[in-house]
């Protein structure tokens, strides 16, 4: 090949090649194409849980000279299944033991990695296997909760600092005791953050209907001290949120938005999950805390998305008036997100083409045995909430006429 080409026209060349497997073979090309190519390569670390794939892990951070050019480190959870149906008694195998101590190991040597940006850790495992939670502290953990209690207890305490880190996303993050938190490093970690995505599972899910945990259980005290506490309120220099939860959440749960504080650069929002219940209203209104929070974003939000969230009803027939109907909430919306001009309203997580809008399940009721159950809206509510919605689109897309505007599940 030709000799003395620029160092920036093989970097050029090589960002065009799509696969990395294409760019491990460009690597051994020559030692330009070695030089060009390789902070390509490991920009970006994908991480299963397989002992080649832990291992590897811990050779790139033991390796300065690959390490400096980790950009991002994405954990997958691709095996997972594997392990677990090998495990019906969820028991820990030999081979699944190993793979999490290479990968404690690993995780607690992050500083390693001076450049890192960005630390993605999906748990998610496949929805037919049913993880056993823990209810207390001296419950024997599932092989899941076992791994992210290893990953994350690494993290929260590493002491020395991560300072490239911007962006966290934990998914399928399973609750339990708040004092893996407790730690300077995971404080100082949490305050740096510009974008954080937490995604908050229980699986609780039996014939349609969801029951909720019994008050006082691991649930609660995790959405209190660990979501709102721990991380939330720590977190001022965010930019963008996204919270959601694999179940209903709201006042049942102990959860009070309104102690936390406004985060004064925070543009974009997304919610999943969430209950508007009369328990959790403000002070002499009937605006719950849930609610409040968005608008007092309101100067600086441009992108809000609310996933699933309903307003609870005080019987199931819808006989007695709601403390508050979605028309209350999209009028209050217009007038205080003045700024928005990207909006993404779901309420059914099965979408389709079709107009859905009185198929779909905007409120809910909980019943006696703490089950929220999915009824009919209230009387004379349905055209209304329809029709403040629709002003709501309107305002927001007037602020950015070419802007795609989010609509609501199953509308044209």
């Amino acid at each position: 090949m030709p000799k003395n080409i620029p160092l920036e026209t093989l970097s050029v060349i090589s960002r065009h090649v799509a696969s990395k497997k294409d760019l491990l073979r460009l690597r051994r090309v020559s030692k330009s194409f070695h030089s060009a190519s390789t902070p390509l390569v490991f920009e970006i670390v994908i991480v299963h849980e397989t002992k080649t794939s832990a291992r590897n892990l811990a050779h790139i951070i033991n390796t300065p000279g690959i390490a400096k050019y980790v950009r991002e480190i994405r954990l997958r959870d691709y095996d997972m299944k594997r392990h677990l149906r090998r495990n019906e008694a969820y028991g820990n195998t030999p081979e699944f033991e190993q793979v999490r101590v290479i990968l404690k190991n690993a995780f607690a040597l992050l500083h390693q990695v001076p450049a890192l940006k960005l630390l993605d850790l999906d748990f998610t495992v496949p929805t037919e296997i049913k993880e056993k939670m823990a209810t207390d502290d001296n419950a024997e953990p599932s092989p899941l909760l076992s791994l992210q209690w290893d990953v994350l207890g690494s993290i929260a305490h590493n002491p020395h600092p991560l300072p490239a880190l911007e962006i966290l996303s934990i998914s399928c993050w399973l609750p339990f005791a708040h004092k893996l938190y407790d730690t300077e490093p995971f404080a100082a970690l949490v305050s740096k953050l510009r974008r954080l995505h937490l995604g908050i599972t229980l699986n609780h899910a039996v014939d349609g209907m969801i029951q909720l945990p019994v008050p006082g259980q691991f649930w609660d005290r995790f959405w209190q001290d660990v979501v709102l506490q721990r991380m939330l309120a720590r977190a001022t220099k965010l930019e963008e949120l996204v919270v959601q939860s694999s179940t209903q959440i709201g006042a049942r749960t102990h959860l009070d938005f309104s102690k936390l504080p406004t985060f004064p650069h925070l543009t974009s929002l997304t919610l999943g999950n969430f209950v508007w219940e009369d328990s959790l209203a403000r002070y002499g209104t009937n605006v719950p805390h849930i609610e409040d929070f968005i608008t007092r974003h309101g100067s600086t939000l441009t992108t809000l998305a609310l996933h699933w969230c309903k307003i609870e009803l005080q019987d199931e027939e819808g006989e007695t008036p709601p403390f508050r109907t979605w028309a209350a909430v999209w009028d209050n919306l217009a007038e205080k997100l003045t700024r928005l001009t990207d909006l993404d309203v779901e309420f059914d997580p099965v979408a389709d083409d079709t107009d859905r809008w009185d198929e779909e399940d905007r409120y809910l009721w909980l019943d006696s045995d703490c089950y929220y159950v999915s009824v009919d809206e209230p009387k004379d509510s349905g055209s209304r909430d329809r029709q403040a919605f629709e002003a709501l689109e309107v305002a927001v897309r007037n602020r950015k006429p070419k802007a795609v505007i989010g609509k609501m599940v199953g509308r044209e």
